[in-house]
């Protein structure tokens, strides 16, 4: 965040960044990070973080990647989503559902669910095993 406001990387001052990235050739780690809107979490702060809110903001993130049409005018760019994509699994078919009936505001020129499986790498949480001796 930058004053309070989120940053964003679908705007187009980002587009030379992302077309040196493409260039390049090297993955881009899109990271979670808190909220960007925390008038929500009023009272329910313990959503903040990890538990709740980085999920989203980096859910929310990548489908705005996604719908601002970058990755059709940068077919090669790969970005990496931890913790198995954050809650992916469970949005995209309502997704791709839903833009079928309303798509106001996307650019992209496929599925949601095509980008997932063609640009985004899905990093696997760490494990970590207790040792009880």
């Amino acid at each position: 965040m930058d004053d309070g406001r989120a940053i964003y990387y679908d705007t187009p001052e980002y587009a030379p960044f992302w077309q040196t990235v493409e260039e390049l050739n090297v993955p881009f780690y899109l990271h979670p990070a808190m909220p960007s809107e925390t008038c929500a979490y009023k009272g329910h702060e313990f959503m903040l973080g990890p538990v709740f809110g980085f999920a989203v903001e980096t859910l929310l993130h990548s489908y705005r990647l996604i719908g601002s049409g970058l990755f059709d005018r940068h077919p090669n760019l790969n970005i990496v989503l931890g913790h198995l994509a954050e809650a992916y699994a469970f949005t995209v078919w309502r997704s791709d559902r839903w833009l079928q009936d309303f798509s106001k505001g996307y650019e992209a020129e496929k599925e949601i669910s095509y980008y997932f499986r063609h640009i985004f790498l899905l990093r696997l949480p760490e494990i970590s095993v207790h040792n009880p001796s």
